[in-house]
């Protein structure tokens, strides 16, 4: 298996191009069916629960330095659980990586609708394929460069749209309480932060020693937290919750509004590009983790065997997975948060306390 190790700051960039691409353009329908026009609220208190599950898993990577998630799980749980464990694991990463073509198809099919959705999402597995094939290093260079040009471009986006602002449209507050604001931050975090687990497979194996990288994901979960924030708050203060909850895209139509002086406008293809090159990432990330899983549980040691056959399933599955945009949103509203909960928050916590009791009856028997 491959020993290199990536920067603080390229962890930094790799966390938050990915957490942003999952919910820049897609999480303001459903947070405002949710929480209305409180949904800023929800924004401003995610990253309070997004931090205490980026703490689960800088703290195992911490107690087994050197490994992956895979190994941190056989460590704690044993050859036979920790196997049952890490195929759970591999499922879900392959589910994730077979999720993200039909997104980018679907997308991208609004605007090139002359062009098979099938063709697309072969461009975007091809993409996806070529960056394995160089390796995470590679992508991690790339988004140093590519970070400070999607913020740049979002905060261009974002002050262009800001003559459209209707400040009516976030009152009343907590109209409905605190209840939608605390389900819209768990729907917001399952976007964002439990996703991250797919990092798991590159800290602490891949990074460098030192608390450096736990400040570096820390630092990119923060920065992905405010891009989000900013936003579904333009979303809500633009178009208002109502129009939100019933528009598939909220970002790409916010971004439609910009019209200064007939000279800056149709500007939406910022955000689509934002949004693709972040996506993007979260693919890349959920099939290196799927490849490098597999081969760490096989034992195979060139992990680029693996590549061409995995993006073929990939691609297979994309097609299989999500049958249509009316089975997609029925998943979103009643599966996708008990399922990342259940990968992303439950299945680590629960490591990281199986761990801590070991050490703990460990430390008791001890003469």
């Amino acid at each position: 298996m491959e020993t290199y190790k990536i920067t603080d700051h390229q962890l930094m960039c790799l966390t938050a191009n990915s957490a942003v691409g999952g919910s820049l353009i897609i999480i303001s329908a459903a947070l405002a069916g949710i929480a209305k026009q409180d949904a800023w609220l929800s924004a401003l208190a995610a990253p309070v629960l997004g931090c205490a599950v980026l703490w689960t898993y800088t703290r195992l990577g911490r107690r087994y330095q050197g490994s992956s998630l895979i190994g941190i799980t056989t460590a704690i749980l044993g050859r036979w659980a920790g196997l049952a464990v890490n195929i759970l694991y591999v499922a879900n990463f392959l589910m994730g990586a077979s999720r993200l073509p039909w997104y980018v198809g679907d997308f991208t099919g609004h605007v090139m609708y002359e062009t098979p959705v099938t063709v697309i999402n072969l461009v975007y597995v091809v993409a996806v394929c070529v960056a394995l094939w160089y390796g995470i290093e590679a992508a991690a260079r790339a988004a140093e460069l590519l970070l400070p040009a999607i913020t740049l471009l979002f905060a261009a986006a974002m002050v262009l749209v800001m003559p459209q602002m209707k400040i009516d449209y976030l009152e009343p507050v907590l109209e409905f309480g605190v209840a939608p604001v605390l389900s819209g931050s768990l729907l917001i975090n399952s976007f964002i932060a439990l996703p991250l687990i797919t990092m798991m497979m590159i800290y602490p194996r891949h990074t460098l020693p030192g608390k450096g990288s736990v400040k570096a994901i820390y630092r990119g979960f923060l920065w992905a937290s405010a891009i989000v924030f900013i936003s579904i708050l333009m979303s809500t203060l633009v178009l208002g919750h109502i129009i939100c909850a019933k528009q598939q895209y909220p970002t790409y139509s916010l971004a439609k509004e910009i019209d200064v002086g007939t000279i800056f406008s149709r500007l939406e293809y910022l955000i689509s590009i934002i949004w693709l090159i972040t996506e993007f990432y979260i693919a890349v990330l959920y099939a290196f983790a799927a490849l490098h899983a597999l081969c760490e549980l096989c034992g195979v040691k060139d992990c680029k065997r693996l590549v061409a056959p995995l993006g073929l399933f990939i691609l297979a599955f994309s097609e299989l997975l999500i049958p249509d945009t009316v089975y997609q949103a029925n998943w979103t509203k009643t599966a996708w948060i008990p399922y990342s909960v259940t990968f992303g928050l439950i299945l680590p916590a629960f490591l990281l306390f199986i761990s801590w009791l070991k050490e703990r009856l460990g430390k008791t028997a001890a003469p």
